[in-house]
């Protein structure tokens, strides 16, 4: 999963060079022709290499999906990506990290994704109640909120469950 959106395939192939070298290296296997080793470090290497472009992928899928937003709770929650970016220090500091490899616990990419989630939410419950006659519109405001949560949860929840290690069968 590359997408030129990101430009995470890179970081990922790197990634992967540097564990296919630890893996293949003479000091654990001293003879590429050693079938055995070679199948039991391509397994290891195809789990391991899981942890490291998994986050990658999700965060590059999921942004694609905000970015090609084709419904109004996507647009939503990509007006809410770009005012959390537009927030800066962390806001920024973690999503580029992910990207970049450098941050590789899932727990931070969901963090950031539902953060920009509920920033999309707030952002809605401003503007549809920002008026005089708000109060009659916070049903409307709360249906478009659940919503817009829905559609975060829609985007992201499948590709962490394809892609995360432990998830899949093994």
């Amino acid at each position: 999963m590359r997408h030129p959106l990101t430009g995470g395939g890179m970081t990922v192939a790197f990634n992967d060079v540097v564990l296919l070298s630890t893996l293949l290296s003479p000091e654990r296997i001293p003879n590429l022709g050693d079938t055995a080793k070679i199948t039991s470090a391509m397994k290891e290497f195809h789990w391991k290499r899981k942890g490291l472009s998994s986050i990658i992928n999700i965060l590059a899928q999921a942004l694609y999906a905000l970015f090609a937003a084709n419904d109004k709770q996507l647009k939503a929650l990509q007006k809410g990506c770009f005012a959390y970016f537009q927030r800066g220090g962390n806001c920024i500091d973690g999503p580029v990290g992910l990207l970049a490899g450098i941050i590789r616990q899932p727990f931070v990419l969901f963090y950031h994704f539902f953060a920009v989630a509920l920033l999309s939410i707030w952002i809605v419950m401003q503007n549809t109640m920002g008026s005089i006659l708000g109060i009659w519109k916070f049903p409307l405001a709360v249906e478009q909120s659940a919503l817009i949560f829905w559609k975060a949860c829609v985007v992201i929840f499948p590709f962490i469950f394809k892609i995360l290690p432990g998830m899949g069968e093994r």
